[in-house]
């Protein structure tokens, strides 16, 4: 099963070069082009990366009054709203990369409050850098994983075969 990716954009530029080039990297994307899509997605499955945009639809801003916090910044960049949905429902720092060409200190202070890679849209090598490394991180983070489970079964083998050895009674 190929790993899945979600991409959070209501511009079909964006979505375009994002698609092709994340299932060139073996991936099954998803889209939505809205923040309540965003949610819905989110809710049914932890994807491996999700890339949001902060400036996406909110139709009804019901999505972001789901998070139950009251912040500006989820008003006017409802893609930060999807961001700490996503964190909020297990995705990994690195699983979530939010872009947009909004740059003003708030947004990348509440980014990494959030512990999200930020990156300025307009710039595909960087996000594809960021990508590459993030799959990377993740991948390793996987390995580990499953090399902690391993080792765990191990431990558990090897103390079931050992016998327990008897002290010498006291005197």
């Amino acid at each position: 099963m190929k790993p899945r990716a979600l991409i959070v954009d209501d511009e079909p530029y964006y979505l375009e070069w994002l698609i092709e080039f994340l299932e060139s990297k073996g991936y099954e994307v998803e889209t939505a082009v809205n923040c309540n899509e965003a949610f819905d997605a989110i809710e049914k499955e932890i994807f491996k990366m999700v890339i949001v945009d902060l400036q996406i639809p909110s139709p009804g801003s019901a999505a972001i009054r789901r998070l139950r916090v009251s912040d500006p910044l989820f008003d006017q960049y409802p893609g930060m709203a999807v961001a700490q949905f996503a964190r909020d429902l297990g995705h990994w720092d690195d699983q979530v990369i939010i872009y947009s060409v909004h740059m003003g200190e708030g947004i990348v202070a509440k980014a990494k409050q959030l512990y999200c890679t930020y990156l300025p849209k307009g710039r595909p090598d960087i996000l594809k850098e960021a990508v590459m490394a993030a799959l990377k991180r993740g991948e390793r983070r996987e390995q580990r994983r499953v090399a902690a489970r391993a080792a765990k079964e191990n431990r558990k083998e090897i103390s079931k075969k050992a016998k327990p050895t008897r002290l010498p009674k006291r005197r």
